[in-house]
């Protein structure tokens, strides 16, 4: 993608880490806006009523002249790159059908929150603009607007929308590979994750395209693992319970009996009748 001139004056950026004690955002309206990049924890935060949970690899772009608030308090070790800028440039805010929040300005068009694929590439770039803005001289503040304007470009190349073709093929790999690892997964943040994607827009997307969340995925094939073993092994249902991935075990009963009307043993009971009368 080639990097043009969207427009926008750097202001001052740095490094906010909280090692010690918990965190929230102070409430505030100013006019600039802010890029927030996520490196440890998590920021709760609203920016004009929309609610964000910001957390490692994640961007989060705070729109000018609107409130932006901390929801509550992120524990000791919360970190992130910031950025404040103006854009000197006709803009608008715009939402999608499902309610994604994007900023459009000098043909250039930036969801305002997602995540970035390639970590280490976003930390360099945070150094060189935090290091350029230190640098004295009459190029410092063009050098500064050069690299922000790498920022912008790189995070709106990696959240470019995908072909429909291309998104039906990325939604059986990620369906087709939590089948796979569904024991093995925390939670929808894991998948979004692995696949270099922010939770919210994936979880969009598969819903979309399946009908079902992400967390109606994992939880669709801890079941189907739980069978193979009630059907396969004498295994205790707590032991089955850990093995598919519950953490809790009258959790997994509660889940099973909601999702196939029987609970566990019934459906071991039930299986092993079968296989008698088959013979």
């Amino acid at each position: 993608m080639a990097i043009v001139n969207v427009g926008v004056e750097y202001l001052t950026a740095g490094k906010y880490i909280s090692e010690r004690v918990p965190m929230i955002h102070q409430k505030r309206q100013i006019p600039s806006f802010v890029l927030l990049y996520g490196v440890k924890g998590t920021l709760y935060i609203s920016d004009g009523g929309n609610e964000y949970a910001m957390s490692e690899n994640e961007y989060l772009l705070l729109a000018a002249d609107r409130e932006h608030v901390g929801l509550k308090r992120s524990p000791p070790g919360l970190s992130y790159y910031w950025c404040h800028f103006f854009i000197n440039a006709e803009y608008r805010l715009l939402k999608d059908t499902s309610g994604m929040e994007f900023i459009e300005f000098s043909m250039f068009k930036m969801p305002m929150y997602g995540a970035f694929p390639e970590p280490s590439k976003m930390h360099l770039l945070f150094h060189q603009l935090i290091d350029s803005s230190r640098t004295s001289g009459e190029y410092s503040k063009f050098i500064s607007n050069n690299f922000l304007d790498i920022i912008l470009a790189e995070i709106t190349a990696a959240d470019t929308p995908l072909s429909d073709k291309k998104e039906s093929m990325l939604v059986g790999n990620i369906t087709e590979w939590i089948k796979l690892n569904a024991t093995q997964i925390g939670s929808a943040r894991d998948v979004a994750a692995y696949f270099g994607y922010n939770s919210e827009y994936l979880t969009t997307m598969i819903k979309k395209t399946t009908g079902k969340t992400l967390t109606e995925h994992i939880t669709e094939s801890r079941i189907e693992r739980a069978k193979e073993l009630l059907r396969a092994t004498g295994k205790t249902v707590r032991e089955i319970a850990y093995e598919s991935g519950f953490l809790d075990e009258k959790y997994f009963m509660r889940i099973f009996k909601k999702h196939l009307d029987v609970t566990p043993t019934e459906f071991r009971n039930t299986y092993a009748k079968q296989r008698m009368n088959d013979r």
